[in-house]
């Protein structure tokens, strides 16, 4: 049972995330995004003669103006042509960072599973989960993403899952699990993380730091 004062930090946590939860995940993702993009034009440009690098270049061209049924028009019609290729896991983040984005939440998850069943990059396949929890959590599906979560082992995905997981936790009144998960960060990130090495100090002191 909580106290009134911690209840109070509780609600807070429950409010920033209201406010402002989807837009740093938001903010994440477009780094994220245009890394994939970058990538995905190196990919082209080492094998400019392959179709799937033009199939690849529709999908950029769709997603700089915006236009979400035609972004998934082009990253399907790359999947279904070359499913094994590394430009085809990018052109479904991409898809469906868009088609959140713009509230196709169907689409999105639809392009998200692709990702997981598809692609053998471990960062890419917990990157989409990541995006795929949140999604579920924007739904109120806590115990769903949770058990997303569960599944991300990349280095690379850590701080970002145990962050999400931690305002999950909050959310379900889970006080002991949301400290654990913060100090998660704070004590295993490297320094690459400090934006979320100081996220989660900042929610842990609202839960009362560090669990006893």
């Amino acid at each position: 049972m909580y106290d009134h004062q911690e209840q109070e930090q509780i609600e807070d946590i429950k409010a920033w995330w209201k406010l402002y939860g989807k837009f740093v995940s938001l903010g994440i993702v477009v780094v994220i995004i245009g890394y994939a993009m970058y990538q995905g034009y190196n990919y082209y440009q080492q094998s400019q003669n392959e179709k799937a690098g033009v199939l690849f270049e529709a999908v950029q061209n769709t997603f700089r103006t915006q236009d979400t049924k035609q972004t998934l028009t082009a990253a399907k019609r790359l999947q279904e042509a070359y499913p094994s290729s590394p430009l085809s896991s990018r052109a479904a983040l991409i898809s469906a960072f868009l088609s959140h984005k713009t509230g196709h939440d169907d689409d999105a998850i639809n392009e998200l599973n692709w990702v997981e069943s598809h692609t053998h990059e471990a960062m890419l396949v917990d990157l989409s989960r990541l995006r795929h929890a949140g999604i579920l959590a924007d739904q109120k599906k806590y115990n769903e993403a949770l058990d997303l979560l569960s599944q991300n082992k990349d280095p690379a995905m850590l701080a970002a899952t145990l962050d999400l997981k931690g305002d999950i936790y909050t959310l379900l009144g889970k006080n002991t699990e949301a400290k654990n998960s913060y100090q998660q960060i704070i004590d295993q990130s490297g320094s690459q993380n400090t934006l979320f090495k100081q996220l989660a100090q900042v929610k842990l002191d609202a839960l009362g730091g560090r669990s006893k």
